[in-house]
């Protein structure tokens, strides 16, 4: 039999003393080796592993162990469910095996004489579980005489494998977001939208250059949310303070619009979006987000406002319908002219404004227009809410939306 390093007893740890220490360590298989340890101490074993488990293969993969060698790693790399262990066993039944003498147990013969070089002469075998009920891994293990660990002890060992629970599921959510973070990162840098990341606790930030570029921030500068900040408007500054307290109270996603003196192109308007990211106690620990420009935009909204308020405002009869014939837009001069308020019109097909003996010229009206042609000046008779017809002047022009397909006119 081989003689290897055993497992040191200091004692039962308990579930908070485990968490604690947890707390010190940083690398995934350091913190799994933490609670077997705790596992191994609390049930007097000699030796132990925590395989995790691959869903896409649907199998246990090996990532800490006390107590053996590079061959049993070897052996027990990979475990499937029709494995011949206690480990696989539990796999496939999905609930804690506890094999209390190998020798005496036929079904795991074959896992039984390889065992047997490194002295192990009884196992115990526990699923890891989420909260959502999802396999996570296995905990188990291995003693040097055959043994049944008590049902008290088995319950504390319980609360040991939520600690490794949480320590797997925190690291695979960590390393998802990592993930999501650098194809993020690429796919916006190829679009040239700014990146950055903020610690909450330390107040250290980290940008792209092309945040640097879209700000005006040199590769040199050192860019700080406090210089940052200090850039803002002075309105836009006291809306995001208000803005922020908001959000890191209970919000998760956020979007924010801001003005920023580019100390070459002028003021330039900036949308902010992103996440909060929180720690296991639900404070915000990380903002992380992506800036874009979008002064072009702000420019095109604000002059469609104008040419709203000016079509509102004009003396003309302005009026706009779809392809169907129905009207959508009715100015101040439409009112003054016809008599019908914009609420009354809005909805209703254009031929209400058109006398019986005309109908007919409103269908070549539209197909003109879907073709793209504009109509000047064509004289016709329109008919008013109180009855009587008047006389009136068309301009007629296609109304295009941005892929500049044809989806009205307005005349």
């Amino acid at each position: 039999m081989k003689t290897l390093p055993r497992i040191r007893r200091a004692g039962r740890a308990n579930s908070l003393l485990l968490s604690t220490a947890l707390l010190a360590e940083s690398d995934l298989s350091a913190m799994l080796n933490r609670v077997l340890e705790a596992c191994a101490q609390l049930l007097h074993a000699e030796m132990g592993s925590v395989q995790l488990y691959e869903e896409g293969d649907q199998c246990l993969k090996l990532v800490a162990q006390q107590g053996f060698d590079q061959a049993f790693v070897d052996h027990f790399r990979i475990v499937r469910s029709d494995s011949n262990c206690p480990c696989g066993a539990a796999l496939a039944r999905g609930e804690r095996v506890v094999v209390e003498d190998l020798s005496r147990q036929a079904e795991f013969a074959e896992s039984a004489e390889f065992l047997a070089r490194y002295g192990v002469a009884a196992i115990q075998s526990t699923p890891i579980y989420s909260q959502g009920g999802k396999l996570l891994g296995m905990l188990s293990t291995h003693f040097a005489r055959p043994h049944r660990p008590s049902e008290r002890e088995m319950r504390i060992l319980d609360l040991y494998v939520q600690q490794a629970e949480r320590v797997i599921e925190r690291r695979q959510a960590e390393g998802a977001l990592r993930t999501s973070e650098e194809r993020l990162s690429l796919a916006l840098e190829a679009s040239h939208s700014g990146v950055w990341d903020l610690d909450l606790v330390s107040a250290e930030s980290t940008v792209s250059e092309s945040f640097r570029a879209l700000h005006g921030f040199s590769s040199a500068e050192t860019v700080t949310y406090r210089k940052w900040l200090m850039c803002l408007n002075k309105q836009d500054r006291r809306r995001l303070i208000h803005y922020n307290e908001e959000l890191f109270r209970a919000g998760t996603e956020f979007s924010f619009e801001y003005r920023f003196p580019h100390p070459i192109s002028g003021e330039r308007w900036l949308a902010a979006t992103g996440r909060v990211v929180r720690d296991a106690e639900g404070r915000p620990t990380r903002l992380i987000g992506v800036n874009s420009d979008m002064t072009e935009r702000k420019h095109f909204e604000s002059a469609r406002a104008q040419l709203a308020a000016i079509v509102e405002s004009s003396d003309d009869a302005i009026v706009s319908m779809d392809l169907a014939g129905f009207i959508t837009s009715w100015n101040r001069g439409a009112e003054r002219l016809y008599g019908y308020q914009a609420a009354e019109m809005i909805g209703r097909p254009v031929s209400a404004l058109i006398p019986d003996e005309r109908r007919e010229e409103n269908q070549g009206i539209l197909e003109r227009i879907m073709k793209g042609e504009s109509i000047d000046s064509y004289e016709t008779r329109r008919r008013r809410k109180d009855g009587g017809d008047i006389d009136v002047a068309l301009t007629i022009s296609p109304i295009k939306n941005d892929q500049g397909t044809i989806i009205g006119a307005s005349k």
